[in-house]
């Protein structure tokens, strides 16, 4: 099966090439209506226990303040979806030990990338090799915590998967030059336990907004079928 890649994440020296996430914007700034990505994730058993709800709760939180809820199912809910649901969409979510793709060959290390397959369901994979880079790099040289470092795992993970889900409910493989869908991070950033610098950035927020409003069946809300920054 052919798979075109819609982005693809990296650490380059001290900065990441995206593939992240963040928490959420204010509360009152939240759309009312809520969409709903429906996700199952498969996790593989070198990810630490310790970085398992960071990771989850990363993604959510992010997404939650733009109105959009995750979705995490179970093998069975995917497999027997519920009709009459709001969504925006199905995604797979892998996280990998590591990444065998060519970036590597250009030392450059991929965090995430999201795939989308000519038939089937997208897939995001993020890479935990790739992840213990940047915490190590933003490390100071004092002797870490070791649960600290998990929890900072899990928040380059979910960072970089959020970054991912931005791409595919926005179906876009642009890149904005503020906030969550930015193409670079720098490694103290992206494991940063402060979650200021990854919250999605107004246009396209208000993209989203209006896709709410759309699936609500609003006939005077226009919207192109797919975002772009580039514009």
């Amino acid at each position: 099966m052919r798979y075109r890649a819609a982005s693809a994440l990296g650490t380059l020296l001290s900065y990441v090439m995206v593939a992240g996430v963040s928490p959420a914007a204010a509360e009152e700034s939240r759309p009312e209506s809520t969409l709903s990505l429906e996700v199952l994730l498969t996790v593989a058993p070198s990810l630490p226990e310790a970085a398992r709800a960071p990771f989850l709760d990363e993604v959510t939180a992010i997404w939650k303040s733009q109105g959009v809820k995750i979705e995490w199912l179970s093998t069975t809910e995917w497999l027997c979806p519920t009709a009459n649901r709001t969504r925006g969409g199905r995604l797979r979510i892998l996280v990998f030990p590591t990444s065998q793709s060519a970036h590597s060959e250009r030392n450059a290390l991929p965090v995430a990338e999201l795939l989308r397959p000519e038939s089937g369901h997208a897939v995001a994979i993020a890479y935990i090799s790739a992840a213990k880079r940047i915490v190590e790099n933003a490390r100071p040289r004092f002797p870490p915590l070791t649960v600290l470092d998990h929890y900072r795992l899990g928040l380059v993970l979910g960072r970089a998967v959020a970054h991912e889900i931005g791409h595919y409910l926005l179906d876009t493989h642009t890149h904005a030059r503020r906030g969550l869908m930015r193409s670079r991070f720098d490694s103290r950033e992206f494991s940063d336990l402060r979650p200021g610098a990854f919250a999605l950035d107004r246009v396209a927020a208000q993209w989203l907004k209006e896709r709410f409003l759309r699936q609500a069946e609003v006939a005077h809300v226009a919207q192109p079928a797919r975002f772009s920054y580039a514009q």
